[in-house]
């Protein structure tokens, strides 16, 4: 009988040490979840660049802006002006396409002409 009321004891013993690590577990849980994620301000817009190219110098003591004007006619070249390709192939990931049965009807100014 004695063996008893120590095993029971013991079981009692290890159910409230596990309900306290538990508990404490989800209040640090719940704390780290609120902290995590502070509010941030909007950053600050970027000023003073060409400043700064002036100040900042390369290896050989030019300008950083001076570098960056030589460099432009490379660069030109590249370039493609009103280029709404990135705009265009975002804009088509937040499409959802219509199913096959369902086709828009045509608006009164696309009716096209034979």
């Amino acid at each position: 009988m004695g063996i008893v009321i120590v095993v029971v004891l013991i079981v009692a013993a290890l159910a409230i040490a596990a309900l306290i690590v538990i508990g404490r577990r989800r209040a640090a849980a719940d704390a780290a979840s609120s902290d995590s994620a502070p509010e941030r301000d909007d950053p600050t817009p970027m000023t003073g660049l060409a400043s700064a190219l002036e100040q900042a110098i390369d290896s050989s003591g030019r300008p950083m802006s001076e570098r960056l004007d030589d460099e432009t006619p490379n660069v030109e070249d590249l370039r493609i002006p009103d280029d709404t390709g990135p705009l265009l192939r975002r804009a088509l990931d937040h499409v959802v396409p219509l199913p096959d049965d369902e086709t828009p009807a045509p608006e009164s100014g696309d009716t096209p002409t034979s």
